[in-house]
C-alpha cells in the first residue's frame, strides 16, 4: 500500500489559500481516505479470523499465540495483560 499525498493550505500573493502538496500535511484525497478505510476493515477482519483461528487449535503454540493476542488486546486497552 503506498503512503497518501498529503496537502496543506498556503496563504498566496492574494492573500487567498492555495491546496498544495506537504510531507505533513493535515489534509488527504477522500480517494485515498476510502483506500485507507477499506485496507483497516479488511485488516480487522483477518485478524479477527485469525484469532477464530486460533481458539480451534490446542497445540502449544497456537495457546502462546493466543497469550500473546490478549495481551496486546489488553494494552490496546489500556489494560494489564
Amino acid at each position: 500500500m503506498s503512503e497518501p499525498k498529503r496537502y496543506a493550505f498556503k496563504v498566496n500573493e492574494e492573500n487567498d489559500f492555495d491546496l498544495i502538496e506537504h510531507s505533513e500535511g493535515e489534509y488527504i484525497l477522500y480517494a485515498d481516505y476510502a483506500r485507507l478505510k477499506a485496507e483497516v476493515e479488511r485488516l480487522t477482519k483477518a485478524g479477527e479470523m485469525s484469532g477464530n483461528n486460533l481458539k480451534r487449535c490446542n497445540c502449544q503454540e497456537c495457546e502462546d499465540a493466543r497469550k500473546e493476542l490478549h495481551a496486546r488486546i489488553a494494552l490496546k486497552k489500556g489494560g494489564q495483560p
